[in-house]
Parts: structure tokens; sequence; C-alpha cells
């Protein structure tokens, strides 16, 4: 979803974005969204081409790209305070959702929580050394 005043915060729902004035990028299932530092794209999963998968878009609704090609769900984007990479779960790594950084340079994605435990839910410290998630 994208806001016509700048892109929406994580995880808010259909019916808050349409009371906030803003416009689908395309009818679905788009509830993962994440927002850049420079608030010109966002990064959001949606399942439109058969599981979630990750893609970045203008703020503006132009121009969007798919980021992740994987069979196992990639959800929860965050961008890094520079605005070079992108942390995200996936379930590539069969029975267990992992953190991953995409570099939005060359789009190759790196296995960063290689924990037993689910990985959810990533995010960034402000000067983009240390990323957090939730483990479940």
């Amino acid at each position: 979803m994208v806001c016509r005043h700048g892109p929406l915060a994580s995880f808010l729902a259909l019916p808050v974005a349409l009371l906030a004035g803003c416009a689908l990028i395309e009818q679905g299932t788009d509830p993962f969204a994440g927002d850049s530092t420079s608030a010109d794209m966002i990064a959001f999963a949606t399942d439109r081409d058969g599981d979630f998968e990750i893609y970045l878009v203008y703020a503006d609704g132009r121009q969007t790209t798919r980021l992740t090609h994987s069979s196992g769900d990639d959800q929860h984007p965050s961008f890094s305070p520079d605005g070079q990479q992108i942390a995200f779960a996936s379930g590539r790594v069969p029975f267990n959702n992992e953190i991953f950084t995409l570099d939005l340079a060359d789009t190759n994605a790196s296995n960063l929580s290689q924990f037993p435990i689910g990985d959810y839910h990533p995010d960034w410290s402000p000067d983009g050394r240390d990323r957090k998630s939730t483990r479940l």
C-alpha cells in the first residue's frame, strides 16, 4: 500500500490505510509493508505470484520490482538506515524462518540468523551495525 502522504508503517490493515486516504498499489494481499529511510521507496511482501516475495516500489506507485525469488515465503522487509540493504524473514530453510539481508545493488541475499528457532520481524539499529528480530 502506498499513501499519498508517504509510506505506511509496517502491518497497517486495509481499513486503516483507506481511512488515512491511501491508494492501493494493487488489489490483493500486501499486508507486510516496510518503509525506507528516504521515504521514496517502499519494500513490501505479497503473494501475488503464488508465494510471498519481497518487492520494491517507488512511493508514488511507479516501477514495481520483484527482489526475491524463493520457494519459501519471504516477508517482513526492513530497510537498513543507509537504504542500501533490506533485511527480511524467509522460510527458505525447511521448517525454520531465518533472517536474510539483500543488497539492493546486486540483489544477493545472505542468511544472517542461522538459528534453529524461527526468526521474524527484522529491524536495524540506527547506525546499521546491528540487526534484531523476534524469535518464536
